[in-house]
């Protein structure tokens, strides 16, 4: 349960510094003004310039995610809710932003860049992640694991005595420590390197056709709204599976995937199709008077899985100044990778 929950704490404290921006992404290269009337396409346009000038926000969250019964008839729901308040280094997320317009990518700058915004986070985050398995017989097993974080100047730090009074896990070498850090200072490049190493820049999907890409897209203004006292305009982003899946070429997927990661292309063929009837709605509730995106909404289902995410954003380029624990164990990620080498050597 620890590793999952690290796991997870690690997807949100890389995704927090991004969401200004990944609110918007998905119709960065879309003519607004073909898929929404004016003056609809312009509050989207007006949002996206104002996000991408977000460099600090506080949230809370909500994310669920079921998991369809197994061959023996187990399934598995996992819910994670918190808040937290994030800043990044404006620089780095103007840079990432300008590589948006580019015809091409570059991942080693991609990467360079990601590198950099992740060691200029700084912030705090608490989450209760509850996790309630059903096997075949209906009993639940329900278990609940606290994670709270603190990121300051490239270090990750994990309130370590916490998961693991409410886990009754432990880590070996470890008990006596109350937090548990990594310090990501020269590392992140390569770790994102590593991460990203099975596809490069011919990736079919990287080069899918934008406008085959925006076919596959509905958006849909919903009545206006309010969100912790802001009116806000509503819009509604659905995908179709179906179509999206036309415009994939999965021979350019496969040329763009590393020797040691390509599958068989029948085999990714067959992963694709099994979204077929996929549905993925997103809902951005953006304000009428300063075009930040105040909440946004994701459900996605599939024959295997359904999800759901809400955050609230707010406080916007408010300054956030947090301190790591002076007792916190600090590791150098190199010396981290250094030890499980040989935990798995000597395994």
């Amino acid at each position: 349960m620890i590793k999952r929950c690290l796991i997870l704490a690690m997807l949100v404290m890389l995704l927090m510094p991004l969401a200004g921006v990944s609110a918007q992404a998905d119709r960065e290269g879309f003519d607004y003004c073909q898929m929404a009337p004016a003056p609809d396409c312009q509050i989207l346009i007006n949002s996206e310039a104002a996000m991408a000038e977000v460099s600090s926000f506080a949230f809370d969250i909500d994310v669920s995610l079921d998991l369809a019964a197994d061959g023996e008839g187990n399934n598995s729901r996992m819910r994670m809710t918190g808040n937290g308040r994030i800043a990044a280094d404006p620089e780095a997320i103007a840079a990432l932003n300008d590589m948006e317009g580019l015809d091409s990518v570059d991942v080693d700058a991609m990467r360079a860049g990601l590198g950099s915004l992740l060691t200029s986070i700084e912030g705090e985050v608490s989450l209760l992640v509850t996790e309630i398995t059903t096997d075949k017989t209906g009993a639940e097993v329900v278990s609940e694991t606290p994670v709270n974080l603190i990121m300051e100047n490239g270090v990750y730090a994990l309130d370590l005595a916490s998961m693991v009074e409410a886990s009754g896990e432990s880590i070996e070498g470890m008990e006596g420590f109350e937090w548990l850090g990594v310090d990501l200072n020269g590392a992140a490049a390569s770790i994102l390197a590593e991460a990203t190493a099975s596809f490069n820049t011919e990736s079919g999907m990287m080069n899918m056709d934008e406008s085959g890409l925006a076919e596959s897209m509905t958006i849909t203004r919903l009545p206006d709204g309010e969100v912790n006292g802001t009116a806000v305009a509503v819009f509604e982003l659905s995908i179709d599976y179906a179509t999206l899946l036309e415009v994939i070429d999965i021979t350019a997927v496969m040329a763009g995937m590393s020797a040691d990661a390509a599958a068989d292309q029948s085999e990714v063929e067959a992963m694709l199709e099994s979204f077929q009837d996929a549905t993925l709605v997103i809902r951005e509730h953006i304000g009428l008077e300063d075009f930040y995106a105040y909440r946004v909404d994701v459900a996605a289902e599939s024959a295997f899985a359904s999800f759901a995410l809400g955050i609230d954003l707010g406080d916007f380029n408010a300054s956030v100044d947090v301190d790591i624990p002076d007792d916190a164990f600090i590791f150098p990620y190199a010396l981290m990778t250094q030890m499980q080498m040989q935990m798995r050597a000597s395994s």
